[in-house]
């Protein structure tokens, strides 16, 4: 199987996952990496019906400050209508690594907004002399 159709399942899979449909799409952004592609940029555009993407210069910084600002438009309760059509989705979980090795997940992938939860975890404080360690 080509690199270029297993991407396409990944993205179907992820839409899946975020039960959202190809048709409720009407933009996409896409950032950094293998986007830039236009192979990619085609199979997306024929996947999504011709909508718009935008890849031009934004870069992974630029798209991951644009969702939080999005986040806390929505947090404070913006009654902006471009703001309320926005939907901001991670496809992976977020999360810390605990003293194991192993991700402590905070916000689970295709969490839509944010929500409350509480989990308790040790942290190990360190006071140095030096940044080095």
């Amino acid at each position: 199987m080509s690199m270029f159709l297993k991407g396409m399942e990944l993205a179907e899979k992820y839409l899946s996952d975020a039960k959202i449909e190809n048709f409720q799409i009407q933009e996409m952004v896409l950032d950094d990496g293998s986007t830039r592609i236009q192979k990619i940029q085609q199979l997306l555009k024929n996947f999504l019906n011709e909508k718009k993407l935008y890849t031009s210069s934004i870069t992974l910084v630029e798209v991951a400050s644009f969702g939080a600002a999005v986040q806390a438009a929505i947090l404070i309760g913006k009654q902006d209508e471009k703001v309320q059509e926005l939907l901001v989705v991670d496809a992976t979980d977020l999360g810390l690594k605990s003293a194991g090795g192993m991700m402590i997940v905070l916000i689970s992938r295709n969490a839509t907004r944010f929500f409350q939860s509480t989990q308790t975890i040790s942290l190990i404080m360190l006071q140095l002399k030096s940044s080095f360690i």
